[in-house]
């Protein structure tokens, strides 16, 4: 096997791993639905929030409190989608 080949192999390695881990960064900053005191939201991956007709939210005090949900939310996702990989 010449030097060329075994570059070339390498390359192709090293692609197919990068766009993997890019691939599954991706999934994992999809914008989450989450629910707080009874209403759904979604915390989207620029950090800002929405509720379910769509409408940003912009109260610091309400924005900590989704933050603090969304956060539990998304470990509550990446356990999901883990279990699932087993």
């Amino acid at each position: 096997m010449s030097a060329i080949d075994l570059l070339w192999m390498g390359g192709l390695a090293l692609v197919v791993v990068v766009s993997l881990i890019f691939i599954r960064r991706w999934s994992y900053n999809i914008a989450i639905d989450f629910e707080c005191d009874g209403k759904l939201y979604r915390a989207h991956r620029d950090g800002h929030f929405t509720d379910e007709a769509g409408a940003r939210i912009a109260d610091p005090a309400t924005v900590t409190k989704l933050a603090i949900a969304a956060e539990a939310a998304k470990k509550a996702r990446f356990r999901n989608m883990d279990s699932q990989e087993r």
